[in-house]
């Protein structure tokens, strides 16, 4: 598959994508998104993604069919790191069961489902004692869960028909945790619902939200947000909508009062009307065409406006009509903002000080053919718009990385920008590139420190350069500073980083050993080990110690531990200096 920067790539280099006596399919995987090669069923055997870069084998075994079988497909993804993801599907193409290994190390997820297909049980690594695979398509895989560790997570839902007030057929109604699978389920999220019914078709919306704070007695000190719904005639758009959310007592530094936000929209769907909690009111126009922002008056005094929501005034305190006036161009950008009027004291030739008036401006140009978008500051008086400091000016590849940002002076400070402006490089004041390959990865960073009239000028001594390497799954794990200085990261399968490195010559390095095996010449020391679950397997990923060398002897390390409940939540950590 060949998306927009690597067809741009292509036919900077003379390549016509679409002509295939030119092109051949070896040629386009150099530059394709997606690469992909299929089995006799027709299925993926081999992805290959970023230009050729990262390439995943995978190998499928089907089960026999039995119904007293609980898989349907196994599939096992050889990743680019040698790392392979091992996933068995039920008979609904649902993930049952996944096994992320490498070397000999695994991490196992494990699924189950009720009748209706909706997710039941997910129990994550810590929580998952062995897993047996199946030797063939005609056994069934075993997963033994630990009774009394490991985090465990369940969905509970209505049922189709008979679920009372407040149900909602096969809605979500709650989620809980526990801690192995002998532990007691532990309330965190339940939910009510409202309907609404119109023609014969009803729809659910959340009624309660209720949050349990506490895990004690299976879930306990509920708190609940409440919401309320008002439609627009005999449709199922929403008029207005009010969240009552949970009461917070004098005891944890709240009123004790209940308190409402009331949201009204327009036809459109768009938030036009907004009383918040403590009464105050915010007004907001859309544009019909865009859906952009033209008006929005924080703290509305409503005796100044018309079309004001039944029952809305302005509460007593309130009603400074903090007004933003917008402009968009024709997709929705905003191209001038104008802030509220406030007041500026300044002072006259004669040396008087005087209030003037002036609006916070910010001025955006969208120049689509070459990817880029200008940018600007200034403000606005009784005298017109101006422009403070410098114009940004970004510029972005096919694919949206931005490639290039500057910050160039402006000849004038003449209001808004100009399509047409020109920013000659002699009127550049910041210059930055990044340089991207055909996998869409950063190889290089350029920042300049002398701006050349013209040209970018020598390295070291116009600009710095920083250069970037990555690994076999596209992390990016190397770095060389514009001093010299090499900077390494090591990171497992699951993507964590497992130490950092730093060095002047890394000579023989790999992925997974930055000093090349002690290689001739190779200079890389460790300056942070991170452990993760204490480092072994198995477990949720959670940063169990820091550890910082400060020389040969182990005895001299500075370390930092940490401690997770079950829920993989910080409790707790300490600190040794060696």
């Amino acid at each position: 598959m060949l998306e927009a920067d690597g067809y741009e790539r292509m036919t900077a280099l003379g390549l016509d994508p679409e002509d295939v006596s030119q092109v051949t399919d070896e040629v386009l995987a150099e530059f394709a998104a997606e690469y992909y090669e299929y089995d006799a069923s027709r299925r993926h055997s081999k992805v290959v993604i970023r230009a050729g870069t990262q390439g995943t084998t995978i190998t499928r075994l089907d089960s026999d069919g039995d119904p007293a079988r609980n898989w349907k497909r196994r599939e096992i993804a050889t990743r680019p790191d040698s790392s392979t993801l091992t996933t068995y599907f039920d008979a609904a193409d649902r993930p049952v069961l996944k096994i992320l290994g490498s070397g000999g190390d695994t991490w196992p997820e494990y699924w189950e489902y009720n009748s209706e297909n909706r997710e039941t049980l997910h129990a994550t690594p810590s929580a998952i004692d062995s897993v047996t695979e199946p030797a063939n398509a005609s056994q069934n895989f075993s997963v033994t869960l630990k009774t009394a560790e490991g985090l465990i997570e369940t969905r509970d839902y209505y049922p189709e028909s008979g679920g009372g007030a407040g149900s909602a057929p096969g809605y979500l109604k709650l989620t809980s945790v526990k801690e192995g699978s002998s532990g007691s389920a532990i309330k965190q999220r339940e939910l009510t619902y409202t309907s609404r019914t119109v023609g014969g078709d009803t729809i659910y919306k959340i009624a309660d939200s209720t949050t349990y704070r506490d895990s004690a007695s299976g879930g306990t000190s509920p708190a609940t947000t409440g919401n309320a719904y008002t439609w627009r005639g005999s449709t199922f758009a929403v008029l207005q909508h009010t969240v009552t959310p949970p009461v917070v007592s004098t005891g944890e530094n709240g009123t004790g009062a209940t308190a409402t936000r009331v949201t009204v929209f327009d036809d459109f769907g768009n938030a036009q009307w907004i009383r918040n909690e403590r009464g105050r009111i915010d007004y907001i126009v859309h544009d019909r065409l865009t859906g952009s922002v033209t008006v929005r008056i924080d703290d509305a005094n409503t005796d100044d406006l018309s079309g004001v929501p039944s029952g809305w005034s302005t509460a007593a305190g309130f009603g400074s009509n903090r007004r933003t006036d917008c402009q968009s161009d024709l997709l929705g950008r905003a191209t001038q903002v104008l802030g509220p009027v406030h007041e500026v004291p300044t002072k006259t030739t004669e040396g008087t000080e005087i209030a003037v008036s002036t609006r916070r401006a910010e001025y955006a140009v969208y120049l689509d053919g070459p990817r880029e978008i200008r940018s600007a500051r200034g403000g606005s008086a009784s005298s017109g718009c101006y422009t403070l400091g410098t114009v940004s000016l970004r510029r972005f590849d096919f694919a949206g990385n931005e490639t290039e940002a500057i910050d160039a002076a402006r000849s004038c400070e003449c209001g808004p920008l100009s399509p047409s402006e020109v920013f000659p490089q002699s009127s550049w004041r910041r210059w930055r590139r990044e340089f991207f390959n055909a996998a869409g990865y950063r190889d290089e960073s350029r920042a300049w420190h002398s701006i050349p009239s013209t040209g970018e000028g020598f390295e070291n001594v116009n600009f710095y350069a920083t250069r970037f390497g990555r690994d076999a799954m596209g992390r990016e794990n190397r770095d060389i500073a514009p001093g010299g200085t090499i900077t390494r990261t090591v990171f497992d399968a699951r993507g964590l980083p497992l130490s950092h490195w730093m060095g002047t010559d890394d000579a023989g390095a790999t992925d997974s050993d930055p000093t090349g095996g002690s290689a001739t010449g190779n200079n890389m020391v460790v300056v942070t080990v991170n452990e993760f679950d204490d480092d072994t397997d198995g477990g949720n990923g959670n940063l169990t110690a820091t550890i910082r060398p400060v020389d040969g002897n182990s005895a001299s390390d500075r370390r930092e531990d940490f401690d997770y409940d079950f829920r993989d939540r910080l409790v707790g950590s300490s600190q040794s200096d060696g």
